[in-house]
């Protein structure tokens, strides 16, 4: 029995990951299905046995990476429903995973990270190091990937909510990237939010890199969406609402079109720090009495229209939603 999948990208943990998503054409290896992704092939390399598990009264030997791992099958099969699967068909040669010589390979599973899983599994501490955090983070995500990969769903559980303990060991960037690649929902709406909010230039290299290239393009795609909105409401005042109370409509009302073209719309298109329209309707409330000309009563009216209207914040609220459902069905399109 030959349990094989196309290798996973790369050895990092946090680097991006194509979406899961299962085959059923592997069964001739011995696999009921099989977690497929894309990578490079496993290195060829003389294993040795895991110092931390491999149990000499273990069942069954697995190799991952450089290492050999001897564990016990009713473990496995309770712990993952692939695993359970996997175990219904019967080996492809008799002693295939009976010795070292003769192992279950796993191709495509980096070892350390297997390592992470195993530590669960066992009921193994995370190793003592002078700041735990960062380390706890990929302690973590390591067992998110496989917990994911293999249905573990205790596995998920757990490392959703350590990682959500350790904010310090990641950032935002790489957050969203896991919430995309391993459906953690409700990680997403928050993570993508606070990106779209930083300044254009934030996102330099390392940035792109720990989003990955599909989540990169997808959210300059959208920036580029927003930026398309805040320039249309811009462009144009919002319509002015003259109050009853008014004793110079005339006067407020150049007033409110010189402020919005001198102040408020500029907010909308800074070249560095450009504000959203949900921004810039707070502003527009925080300077009620304080623009000059414009007497606090209509232009108290005059926001109040513009919220009911919800033209400053529609657009842009409905192009992230958007996003967020897409990214959160698994689509990058």
């Amino acid at each position: 029995m030959n349990y094989s999948s196309t290798p996973i990208i790369s050895s990092t943990v946090m680097q991006p990951l194509p979406p899961l998503r299962l085959d059923t054409t592997l069964s001739g290896h011995g696999i009921k299905h099989a977690a497929v992704f894309q990578g490079a092939a496993v290195e060829n390399v003389t294993p040795v046995r895991s110092p931390s598990h491999y149990y000499e009264d273990g069942t069954l030997v697995l190799q991952v990476g450089g290492k050999l791992y001897k564990l016990y099958v009713p473990v496995l099969r309770k712990r993952s429903r692939v695993f359970a699967d996997m175990f219904t068909l019967p080996p492809t040669t008799p002693l295939e995973g009976t010795s070292d010589e003769s192992p279950v390979i796993l191709y495509g599973i980096i070892d350390s990270e297997f390592d992470c899983l195993m530590d669960f599994m066992w009921g193994s501490t995370l190793p003592e190091v002078e700041d735990p955090r960062p380390q706890a983070a990929v302690f973590f995500c390591s067992i998110l990937k496989l917990s994911t990969l293999w249905d573990i769903p205790d596995g998920r559980a757990y490392a959703i909510l350590h990682l959500n303990e350790y904010p310090d060991g990641w950032n935002v960037f790489r957050k969203l990237a896991c919430a995309f690649q391993y459906r953690v929902s409700e990680w997403l709406p928050v993570a993508l939010r606070t990106i779209l909010s930083l300044p254009h230039s934030y996102i330099m290299g390392p940035q792109a890199t720990d989003l990955g290239l599909p989540l990169f393009w997808k959210i300059s795609y959208v920036r580029a969406e927003i930026d398309v909105v805040r320039k249309t409401l811009a462009y144009e005042a919002p319509p002015f609402a003259a109050s009853l109370m008014c004793e110079a409509e005339d006067l407020c009302s150049v007033a409110w079109s010189t402020a919005w073209s001198d102040s408020f719309s500029k907010m909308l298109v800074h070249p560095d720090e450009p504000k959203s329209g949900r921004d810039v309707l707070q502003k527009l409330e925080e300077f009620i009495g304080s623009v000059p000309d414009l007497c606090e009563h209509c232009h108290a009216l005059t926001v109040q229209a513009i919220k009911d209207s919800g033209n400053l914040i529609r657009g842009e609220e409905e192009i992230i939603e958007k996003t967020i459902e897409s990214l959160q069905r698994g689509s990058i399109e």
